[in-house]
C-alpha cells in the first residue's frame, strides 16, 4: 500500500471516528438530564440552553478524536499489540457513547403537567398529572383534582400502574370514577374481556375497583392518554387534549362495549378460583358413561376450508368452538396465575359474550379441547387420555349443571394409522352426546382443508 493511499484511508477512518465521537459528546451534554430522573422542569430548561455548551464540546471532542486516531494509525509502534490496545480503547469509547444514547431514549421518566378536563356536564376542572416509569411502560400514573366547583368534594389522589382515560363525577352521592386501560397485555391485571378497569371513590373515601358501569359505555374519554415523555407543556388545555386524542385507538377515545383486550389470557382471581374449584369437584364426582360405536367409515373424504370450519369449529387460542356457539361465546382463553415475578398456566376459561367466565382447571394434558352448544346449554369437552373424555355441562347463562366421564372403548385400535385420533366433530342430539373421531391429514395448514382418511362415531346417552 502506497503512503498516499494509506494516508487517505487513515483520514477516512479518523473522520468517521471523529464524527461519531463528536455526536456522542453532544448527545451526552444535551441529554444529561435523562440520567437524573427526567424531571420535566429540568428537561425543559436545559432543552433551551443545552445546545450552547453541547455544540462546541462536540466539535472540540471530534477534533481531538480525529488527531488521536490518525496518530494511533500512522505513528510507528513497538508492536501490533500496542496498536490493538489503542483501537480497543476507541471502540470502548464508542460503545459507552451508544449505551448512553440508549439510556437517553429508554431511561426512566418523571413527567409532570397540569391538565384541563371537561366533565360530562360541561364543567372544566384542573388536574395535576404525573407519569413515572419508562417511555413504553408506565410504572405509575397519577391524577389530582386541584380545581373544581366549590360544592364538589375532591377525591383522594389516584395513582395506579394503568393509564387513566376517563374522569367522571356524580354530584348525587359525591361519587368520583376513573376508567383506566393498559398498554401491554402482560400489564393487565384484571379478568374482564373489556380493556377497561373502573375505580370509584365515594365521599372522599379511598379508591376501589368496581365492575365497569353500564352508564359509562359510549362515553367519550376526557383525559390525556399519551404524554410527551420528552417533557409536557405546563398546561395541557382541553383543545390540545382533543387534538392529540384524534390519533388514539377507538377504544381509547370512547368507552366501547364491543372493545376487547386482544389478550388471549386472563388472570386467576378469587372469583374464578372458587368457580374452578366447584367445577373440579363436579369432575371428581362425575358419573362415568360408556359410549358405543354407531358409525365407522374408511372411505377418504376431501375436506374444504368450509367443511373443516363446519366440523371442527373455530380455533380460539386454547381450543375449538363449534359454529353453533357463535352467538353466546367470545372465546377460550388461558388462565394465568402470577407467582415469583412471572406467570404460569392454571387452566382455561370459556368467555361468554355476556361477560361471564367459565373456568376449567388444566391438568398436565387435559386442556380444553372443544366447546359445543345447544338450546339446552354448553358442553365443555376435555380429553385426559386417548380413550376418555371429561364433559362439563353449563346452562346458557354459565351456571354449572353436571359433569360426566365418557369412556371410549377400543378407540386406539380402531385407528391403526393414527395412535391419537382427533376429535373431528361434536353434536348434541336430544339426550345423546355424539363424538366423531377422525384421521385427518391437512394439505398445508389444517384449517385450509385436507383429507379425512377415516372416521368413527361414538354415541353416549347423557341422561
Amino acid at each position: 500500500m502506497t503512503p498516499s493511499v494509506k494516508n487517505t484511508l487513515v483520514g477516512v477512518v479518523a473522520g468517521i471516528v471523529a464524527v461519531i465521537g463528536g455526536i456522542e459528546v453532544f448527545v451526552l451534554v444535551f441529554g444529561w438530564p435523562t440520567f437524573t430522573d427526567k424531571h420535566q422542569d429540568l428537561m425543559l430548561g436545559w432543552g433551551l440552553v443545552g445546545w450552547i455548551p453541547g455544540i462546541p464540546l462536540g466539535i472540540y471532542s471530534a477534533v481531538l478524536l480525529w488527531r488521536f486516531t490518525k496518530k494511533v494509525l500512522l505513528t510507528p509502534v513497538v508492536s501490533k499489540k500496542d496498536r490493538l490496545y489503542a483501537l480497543t480503547w476507541l471502540f470502548a469509547v464508542g460503545a459507552i457513547g451508544l449505551f448512553a444514547v440508549f439510556l437517553i431514549n429508554f431511561g426512566n421518566v418523571n413527567v409532570k403537567w397540569q391538565e384541563e378536563v371537561r366533565m360530562a356536564d360541561g364543567e372544566t376542572l384542573l388536574l395535576n398529572r404525573r407519569s413515572k416509569g419508562g417511555k413504553y411502560k408506565e410504572k405509575e400514573m397519577s391524577l389530582e383534582v386541584v380545581k373544581s366547583p366549590a360544592n364538589w368534594q375532591k377525591p383522594p389522589i389516584w395513582h395506579e400502574e394503568y393509564v387513566p382515560i376517563l374522569l367522571d363525577y356524580q354530584p348525587e352521592g359525591q361519587i368520583w370514577s376513573v376508567v383506566a386501560t393498559f398498554h401491554r397485555c402482560k400489564d393487565r391485571g384484571w379478568s374482564s374481556i373489556l380493556p377497561y378497569i373502573e375505580y370509584q371513590s365515594k365521599d372522599g373515601e379511598p379508591w376501589e375497583v368496581i365492575p365497569l358501569e353500564e352508564r359509562l359505555i359510549d362515553r367519550n374519554t376526557n383525559l390525556l392518554i399519551s404524554p410527551n415523555y420528552e417533557g409536557e407543556a405546563k398546561l395541557v388545555t382541553v383543545e390540545e387534549r382533543d387534538k392529540r386524542s384524534r390519533s388514539a385507538a377507538n377504544d381509547n377515545r370512547k368507552i366501547l362495549s364491543e372493545a376487547r383486550t386482544n389478550c388471549p389470557y386472563t388472570f386467576l382471581n378469587p372469583q374464578l378460583e372458587a368457580a374452578m374449584e366447584k367445577n373440579a369437584e363436579a369432575e371428581k364426582n362425575a358419573l362415568t358413561l360408556t359410549a358405543k360405536v354407531t358409525h365407522s367409515s374408511d372411505s377418504p373424504i376431501v375436506i374444504s376450508q368450509d367443511d373443516y370450519r363446519t366440523a371442527r369449529g373455530d380455533w380460539s387460542g386454547s381450543g375449538s368452538i363449534s359454529s353453533n356457539c357463535k352467538e353466546i361465546l367470545e372465546g377460550i382463553w388461558d388462565i394465568r396465575q402470577n407467582r415469583n415475578g412471572g406467570s404460569w398456566l392454571a387452566g382455561n376459561v370459556v368467555v361468554m359474550k355476556n361477560g361471564y367466565q367459565i373456568p376449567i382447571e388444566r391438568t398436565r394434558i387435559a386442556g380444553v379441547v372443544t366447546v359445543a352448544c345447544s338450546k339446552d346449554g354448553i358442553l365443555v369437552v376435555r380429553r385426559p387420555d386417548k380413550e376418555q373424555l371429561i364433559v362439563h355441562g353449563f346452562s346458557q347463562t354459565g351456571n354449572l349443571m353436571d359433569a360426566v366421564r365418557v369412556n371410549l372403548p377400543n378407540l386406539s385400535n380402531l385407528f391403526p394409522e393414527r395412535e391419537w385420533p382427533i376429535i373431528w366433530k361434536i353434536q348434541i342430539d336430544e339426550e345423546n352426546l355424539i363424538v366423531v373421531f377422525g384421521d385427518y391429514s391437512p394439505t398445508t395448514i389444517p384449517h385450509l382443508g385436507g383429507v379425512l382418511k377415516q372416521q368413527v362415531t361414538f354415541t353416549a346417552q347423557l341422561h
